[in-house]
């Protein structure tokens, strides 16, 4: 299946936790209130986690919006993911004291067996109610497992290397989640539970099941050990591998249960269900919450493209399995010898088997339509994982790989289409002596990375899709890493710095015939350089370059704001001239702007010999910060931002290298971009009839609000100042009361949208904004018709 070429994420055993992360960590109760019959209600109030919050709040302020609504339309999205609710009731959400999303309702269901929470194709919660005579059982299923993880099949067979290696992550995530996991589950029943499994407690007719970071970490151990001796068994020979695979499908799920006996319906439940109904239908929740279902539908089927209807090649059937089927999945890897095989069918995924020699070289090529554009191949150590990956199909008819093992190994060849869709195609195997095509071979992936010493200068290097390379670099030092292409090449070759340990990047470069250069200061231990081709025309020539890592002319001291290279570093920092700043390779500060003064800002970069520019941009700190207010780049940026309201504003100073820099940070008295400021947000929104209006200026977000009379419809018009083609990037939409967008404009269309009030007369929010936060001019039209 398509989504199973994510599984370089976390493991299946792992799903627990990845649910956890995936929703952000959360605080979370939720109480379901039981009749006799099965139908009752139930109230949730969930507190999305820090990270979670401060992400949503990013995400949706890109595309504008104030705090109330930005958590309105994150309980919406929760809300959505509920199944076999008939209505909800009392719902309010809101931003708590310390950055945290807050939410809370009371759904209305007709029968809990149909209830559930869902969470793309991974199942939350849910319930499934049974009765024997007057005892009644309640299981709640708590299944993470989906698609999106590995098969078992090849759990069993690639993955064990994994579990361990997450095994060993195992303390940071649960350090992560310490803060902010916690759920609880309390179900209030008709009568008193007569036996419980799995909840913490019972006490008279309410039984609870908790689960927190501490119980998190004993169901991960308890899974990764599990599977462990699973794999064990199988190679001691004590269990088959069809046994094998109902126990590791066994670790996806956990449940609880509890029976009680007896009982009676709610008091009063027909006419609060109705009277819930009647609220739910005509509610401006009951909107958004169909508005963030259709965006999550409409993200899936992004996801999922529609097959291409062009017919297959001639003489390829489409239909007919080919004999090395059922070979789906990883643990199916069929042996595949030498030559070519003609009219193999992908059916999802095809993957097939072959032992390389440590002296040999595995060439690997596969032909298909080139109306169709849509396979790939990929190449995978049995044990390790990844060993290359190819992941460009679209534009050529062929695809070839070639690796050397440098030892004896096992290889799989994964083929797979990015449509998920059937495709028929020719795979070609051979198997050579490898011949080095440079010094530094093998040193396709990172295991086989080529160690190099500061100072080291490689010509002639050959790359035909991935190279990389080990250097220790002293602690303090720092170090150029340039690379030049030779010679003419039709390839997009790149190159990336990162921390081995840690995986974070430490700068990146794309390279064409010029040379570049990155310039990264040693930490004491070893960096990885991973030098790459972004496309190749296949049958051309490889790219040859050169790579040299030299000791940096220029030896910058970290500056008196280090470390400040994170958001949550930023430092504080005050008006004035301040020189001798190194960007490494981002810095941020903040500062306070008071009441009634707003910020300029001039960011200088001081070395002419440095490739690239600072990219800065300034933005409002707390919720809203994370959509910049202004924001520029080049080697010397001026920016204002401020709005007239006391404020903290935090700065970003970002390069693709060490650079150094100087900032010049001045208060000045707050003026207004036009004669409408303040109306950075909705609570500041001002007030508009029909009218034209020119000379607007976009300094962040602009919101006005316009009455529409009954039966009349609202026509708004907004042209952008800057000519097309210029990188303005305006948006214009318009919002109901709870800031759900009821319509929008296209960016490479005019700014008009219209929107007609039906039975009454309705308030409407006009929004307009900048999307890269770029300072832009522009002119407006309201007409009521």
């Amino acid at each position: 299946m398509m989504l199973r070429r994510l599984r370089a994420a976390l493991a299946l055993v792992l799903a627990v936790a990845v649910a956890a992360l995936a929703a952000g960590c959360f605080e979370e109760e939720v109480r379901v209130t039981l009749g006799a019959d099965g139908r009752g209600k139930l109230t949730v109030e969930h507190t999305m986690g820090k990270m979670a919050s401060a992400a949503a709040l990013s995400f949706g302020g890109i595309m504008g919006g104030g705090d109330e609504e930005l958590a309105q339309k994150q309980a919406a999205s929760y809300l959505a993911r509920w199944e076999g609710v008939a209505a909800w009731t009392d719902l309010e959400a809101k931003l708590t004291e310390d950055k945290k999303i807050t939410f809370q309702a009371t759904g209305w269901f007709e029968d809990l067996a149909a209830v559930r929470r869902v969470n793309e194709e991974t199942v939350e919660l849910a319930f499934a109610v049974s009765r024997e005579g007057e005892t009644t059982t309640v299981a709640v299923d708590l299944e993470q497992g989906s698609d999106q993880g590995p098969a078992p099949e090849e759990l069993l067979d690639e993955e064990v290397a994994n579990l361990k290696m997450q095994a060993a992550m195992l303390p940071g995530m649960l350090e992560m989640l310490a803060a902010d996991y916690r759920a609880e589950l309390h179900l209030e029943l008709p009568a008193a539970a007569a036996d419980a499994e799995g909840f913490t407690r019972t006490e008279g007719q309410t039984a609870s099941l908790v689960r927190d970071t501490d119980g998190l970490g004993a169901t991960i151990n308890a899974h990764i050990e599990a599977a462990l001796a699973i794999r064990k068994r199988v190679d001691d020979g004590e269990l088959t591998r069809e046994d094998a695979l109902v126990e590791l499908a066994a670790l996806r799920a956990e449940s609880a249960s509890v029976r009680f006996a007896g009982g009676g319906a709610l008091e009063g439940f027909d006419a609060q269900l109705v009277a819930a109904k009647e609220t739910w239908d005509g509610s401006a929740w009951r909107r958004l919450v169909a508005k963030a279902a259709e965006d999550a539908k409409a993200l899936g089927e992004m996801a999922e493209p529609e097959p291409l209807e062009e017919p297959p090649p001639e003489g390829l059937d489409r239909t007919t399995p080919d004999a090395f089927e059922p070979n789906q999945a990883g643990g199916q890897a069929k042996a595949i010898t030498v030559g070519r095989h003609e009219n193999l069918l992908l059916d999802e995924d095809d993957w097939y088997a072959i032992d390389v020699p440590a002296d040999g070289e595995l060439r690997v090529a596969i032909e298909f339509d080139e109306n169709l554009g849509m396979l790939h191949v990929e190449l995978h150590e049995m044990k390790r994982g990844d060993l290359q990956i190819d992941t460009e199909g679209y534009a050529s008819h062929r695809r070839s790989l070639r690796f050397a093992p440098g030892e004896a190994m096992r290889v799989l060849i994964h083929v797979g289409a990015y449509d998920g869709e059937p495709h028929p195609y020719h795979l070609s195997v051979e198997l050579g002596a490898f011949e080095k095509a440079d010094v530094a071979e093998p040193n396709d992936t990172a295991a086989q990375a080529a160690t190099l010493e500061v100072g080291a200068e490689l010509p002639k290097l050959v790359s035909e899709g991935d190279d990389y390379y080990r250097v220790d670099v002293p602690k303090g030092q720092i170090v150029k890493i340039d690379l030049k292409v030779e010679g003419e090449s039709m390839s997009s070759p790149g190159v990336m710095v990162f921390d081995e340990e840690v995986m974070r990047s430490l700068g990146s470069e794309g390279f064409g015939d010029d040379a570049g250069g990155i310039l990264v200061r040693g930490e004491g231990k070893p960096i990885m350089i991973h030098v790459s081709e972004a496309w190749r025309e296949d049958g051309k020539p490889p790219i040859t370059y050169s790579l040299a890592v030299r000791e940096a002319e220029l030896q910058l001291a970290p500056d008196a704001f280090e470390p400040n290279q994170k958001r949550r570093q930023a430092k504080k920092i005050t008006a004035g001239v301040h020189e001798n700043l190194t960007v490494d390779p981002e810095d941020w500060f903040w500062i306070e702007v008071p009441d009634g003064q707003q910020l300029k800002l001039q960011a200088v970069a001081d070395h002419e010999g440095h490739d690239g520019p600072l990219e800065v941009k300034v933005f409002e700190g707390g919720t809203r910060g994370f959509s910049p207010m202004a924001s520029g780049d080049g080697s010397e940026v001026t920016l204002v931002a401020g709005t007239g309201k006391a404020a903290k504003l935090i700065i970003q100073v970002k390069a693709r290298e060490l650079r150094p820099y100087r900032l010049n940070l001045t208060l000045e008295a707050w003026k207004p971009a036009d004669r409408f400021e303040p109306n950075d947000d909705r609570g500041s929104a001002a007030k508009l009839e029909a009218g034209a209006w020119k000379d607007l200026v976009l300094a962040g977000d602009d919101w006005y609000s316009v009455i529409v009379p009954k039966g009349k419809r609202l026509r708004v018009e907004v042209t952008p100042s800057d000519p097309p083609g210029s990188g303005s990037y305006i948006q214009l939409e318009l919002t109901d009361e709870l800031g759900s967008a009821i319509a929008e404009s296209e960016l490479d269309t005019s700014r008009v949208v219209e929107h007609a009030a039906a039975g009454a007369d309705e308030t409407v929010w006009v929004h307009v904004h900048e999307m890269s936060g770029k300072r832009a001019g522009y002119s407006m039209k309201v007409t009521l018709e």
